[in-house]
């Protein structure tokens, strides 16, 4: 073999590492940052109890939710049919938010702290967080 001429067998490894690297990078990339692509949604089914003291938690919470990049899907009063079961939402809401990190950044903020004790006096409530695609 001349001196000048690469090794076929090196040219292999060092092309074989390179996928390696790239596909890592590529698989770190995906982990990291699919959490931030794929939405997540508060699905509640709210009974209120108190309705003057909701009303304050209704006019209040959209600014809320819109500030960490929710939104509101569905809102109580909406055309609601049971199609199985007998499950009968009293109020039911679903809020969209870019992903379970904003959601749960929503829910815990300060600016929602306050709201979330006017609702948990004036009405009782299941929420649940389901993560999309």
């Amino acid at each position: 073999m001349n001196s000048k001429e690469p090794n076929a067998n090196l040219v292999q490894y060092c092309l074989a590492f390179g996928t390696f690297v790239i596909d890592l990078t590529v698989g770190f990339w995906n982990l990291e940052f699919k959490e931030e692509r794929m939405p997540a949604y508060l699905i509640g089914n709210i009974e209120v109890t108190d309705p003057a003291a909701y009303e304050e938690y209704k006019k209040r919470v959209a600014a809320t939710v819109a500030a960490h990049g929710g939104r509101s899907l569905v809102r109580p009063g909406e055309a609601m049919e049971v199609l199985e079961g007998d499950w009968t939402p009293k109020r039911l809401v679903i809020l969209e938010f870019p992903s379970a990190a904003k959601l749960k950044a929503w829910y815990n903020s300060p600016e929602y702290r306050p709201l979330l004790q006017i609702r948990l006096r004036s009405a009782k409530s299941s929420l649940v967080m389901v993560e999309g695609t």
